[in-house]
């Protein structure tokens, strides 16, 4: 990334521009300054733990204003520009997926305010209360009663009923998941509290290369598998 001057002030390093994106690059309107921020999509080259979102700022001094690191390859239908609420700029709605296979698909809204990117997600309650809607209705229709009850539990750690949601399951699940579920919480905590440590901001304007650490998630999900209850499979 150059600046207008076409001085370099960052790289980056060990990722791709994936050519398995339709549209590993876009340009939009983030910001309030009126100059369209680039959103780049890049892949490390593998099947999971691959996937890297940037914002980078065009001002006078290029910037990167947001990274985020997701655990699967995806494409910029994962991360999207919406407007929510009476925001008077745009929100970046991704999909949080650290729980492996189980797929809960929980969002996290990023909103700038003040120069930076905040994670406001719990804010959001009408998005939050949509998906836990759907869940229950899922629940009672699909076979993998495990994988369902898993979303409905890490949903309500979001919005804050975990004690009502865990009573209403316990009457809605075999025993069997329901101690799996309450015996599994502080490690389904553990994978939501990574959520917010998949994303930092703003990124220093020098030469050094921008890096993510790489959070574990795939293994604390590993765990949560291992744990399954071998019921209704």
């Amino acid at each position: 990334m150059k600046d207008r001057c076409g001085r370099v002030v960052t790289k980056l390093t060990n990722f791709h521009v994936t050519p398995l994106f339709d549209e590993p690059l876009l340009l939009r309107r983030l910001t309030p300054d009126g100059i369209p921020e680039v959103i780049l999509a890049t892949w490390s080259g593998g099947a999971h733990a691959s996937n890297t979102y940037y914002v980078w700022a065009l001002s006078k001094k290029p910037r990167c204003l947001l990274a985020y690191f997701k655990e699967n390859v995806g494409d910029l239908l994962d991360f999207d520009v919406v407007h929510l609420g009476a925001a008077k700029t745009p929100q970046i709605r991704s999909w949080y997926d650290g729980f492996g296979h189980y797929e809960p698909d929980l969002p996290i809204v990023f909103r700038f305010e003040r120069g930076r990117y905040q994670d406001e997600t719990p804010r959001y309650r009408d998005l939050l209360d949509g998906l836990e809607d759907r869940a229950w209705r899922d629940l009672a229709h699909v076979q993998n009663i495990d994988e369902r009850s898993l979303h409905l539990v890490a949903l309500s750690h979001l919005r804050g009923n975990y004690h009502q949601v865990l009573n209403r399951l316990k009457r809605a699940v075999p025993p069997a998941t329901y101690r799996w579920l309450k015996a599994s919480d502080p490690l389904i905590r553990a994978i939501l509290k990574q959520r917010y440590s998949r994303y930092r901001y703003p990124c220093a304007y020098d030469l050094r290369p921008v890096h993510l650490e790489r959070m574990p998630g795939q293994v604390l999900a590993g765990r949560l598998e291992d744990s399954r209850p071998k019921i209704g499979h």
